[in-house]
């Protein structure tokens, strides 16, 4: 296994009647939702969530580009495990990377990846906070963000700040001091 993919989330489910077509083989697009299963996931695992990066940030990461190359059915209520890891980790984007395997026998069932964009309420495309970015684990290098094996823990207080005391990373914004 890669280095990268050691630092995977994974997350197991089992294929839904309602996820298969009439043959009984998972219907196509419901990989991409199983993509945003492991997503969400692999986010909880590092102390954060989209409810809070939108409540508390007012950013969104918005899907610009989604692929999945598919190598195998999934069948109706077969265990499946879904594999997340971050891909690349740039100013303004962050793409994810996805496995999902039959559990029973290991077989690859398709691999993928989506590519999202940091924006504001308005839409704008707008840079990571740096202190969002080593919470992901990533560090700045040459105009970007690599990600390292080592992934921080990123924690939202319901206070703006962060659990461990460091400063609100949102311009403009002060966090109010620990009592």
């Amino acid at each position: 296994m890669s280095a990268e993919k050691c630092d995977s989330v994974e997350v197991v489910t089992r294929v839904r009647y309602a996820e298969t077509d009439q043959m009984g083989v998972a219907y196509y697009a419901n990989h991409f939702i199983w993509f945003e299963v492991g997503r969400s996931e692999f986010c909880r695992q590092r102390g954060f969530s989209y409810r809070k990066l939108e409540e508390d940030f007012g950013l969104y990461l918005v899907v610009v580009e989604a692929r999945c190359r598919y190598l195998a059915p999934a069948r109706y209520d077969d265990e499946i495990l879904i594999r997340t890891w971050l891909g690349e980790l740039r100013k303004r984007s962050l793409s994810f990377r996805y496995e999902i395997m039959n559990r029973e026998d290991g077989r690859k069932i398709a691999e993928g990846e989506t590519v999202h964009v940091l924006v504001d309420r308005e839409g704008r495309a707008r840079t990571l906070p740096s202190l969002f970015a080593e919470r992901m684990g990533g560090s700045r290098e040459a105009g970007g963000l690599t990600a390292p094996e080592g992934r921080g823990i990123l924690t939202l207080s319901g206070r703006g700040g962060y659990e461990d005391g460091t400063a609100d990373a949102r311009p403009g914004v002060k966090t109010p001091p620990r009592s």
